[in-house]
C-alpha cells in the first residue's frame, strides 16, 4: 500500500471518514499540502469488500480528489491520471479499470457542482 500520514475523523455532517494530511504530498507534479481533507476513494460502503477506499491506489485517489476538488485542468485529464497513477502503483489492471470506469460515470455530477 503507498502511504501518506493523515490524521483520520469522522465527518458528522457528511457522515463520512475523512482523512487530513499531516504532511504536504507530491503526485507526479501536483502539490498537494499539507492539511488538505480528502476520503481517498469514493467507493459505496457495499463494495468494499471488492474495491476498498484504501490501497494501492491511494495516490491516484488523492490526487483526483485534489484535482476534482479544485477543478484544475480537464475532467477527463483528471480521470486518466487516476488510472495511470493507480497503474504505475501496481493496482491490478482490471481493478484500475473497474475504478476509472466508476469516476467517469459517477464524476460528472460532482464536477459539475
Amino acid at each position: 500500500m503507498v502511504e501518506c500520514k493523515a490524521r483520520i475523523f469522522f465527518d458528522h455532517k457528511k457522515n463520512k471518514v475523512l482523512f487530513e494530511l499531516l504532511e504536504s504530498v507530491m503526485v507526479l507534479e501536483y502539490y498537494i499540502p499539507k492539511g488538505y481533507v480528502t476520503d481517498f476513494a469514493s467507493v459505496p460502503r457495499s463494495l468494499w469488500n471488492i474495491l476498498p477506499p484504501l490501497g494501492r491506489h491511494n495516490r491516484a485517489a488523492l490526487l483526483h480528489d485534489w484535482l476534482y476538488d479544485n477543478r484544475i485542468g480537464e475532467r477527463k485529464k483528471a480521470d486518466d491520471l487516476f488510472l495511470n497513477v493507480m497503474l504505475q502503483d501496481g493496482v491490478k489492471k482490471h481493478t484500475a479499470y473497474i475504478m476509472y470506469l466508476g469516476v467517469r460515470i459517477g464524476g460528472l455530477n460532482w464536477w459539475k457542482n
